[in-house]
């Protein structure tokens, strides 16, 4: 599965996005990392460099980690759609140029009401929606 041009940047949002939204639903779903480690056949201290940034988790992993989650919760389906990617840097970039101009609180609500919708609420979409969110929380605890 190729999402991004393989340059040394895009290929690192792309690990990182992996890691990042399986430590994600692990949180969720309350899977502890030794048992989710197990499932994946690697060690806990593996999958801890992986959440921790140190080593970076390869698609068959992520595609393995999805797998098991999708069996785990029925309703949840990941969506590999590019689409809905190009779709989602679109609002980013929407937001992007609201948070330069103050704006950006009404956008995080619209990007959020996009991602809830039930085809883009598992997708790499999300993990774009969270930089921006994260970025805007930053912001907010900088300005106090």
């Amino acid at each position: 599965m190729t999402i991004y041009r393989k340059t040394n940047q895009e290929e690192y949002r792309k690990d990182r996005f992996c890691v990042a939204y399986i430590q994600e639903l692990r949180k969720y779903y309350e899977v502890p990392q030794k048992d989710l480690a197990k499932i994946l056949h690697v060690s806990n201290s593996s999958l801890s460099r992986m959440e921790s940034g140190q080593v970076n988790m390869d698609v068959d992993l992520f595609d393995q980690a999805i797998e098991y989650f999708e069996k785990y919760d029925p309703d949840y389906k990941f969506n590999r759609k590019i689409a809905q990617l190009e779709e989602a840097e679109q609002w980013i970039d929407r937001c992007v140029q609201d948070f330069i101009h103050l704006s950006y609180f009404k956008k995080l609500d619209e990007i959020k009401i996009y991602l809830d919708q039930e085809n883009n609420k598992h997708s790499f979409a999300y993990f774009h929606y969270k930089i921006v969110h994260l970025s805007a929380e930053a912001f907010r605890t900088v300005e106090n």
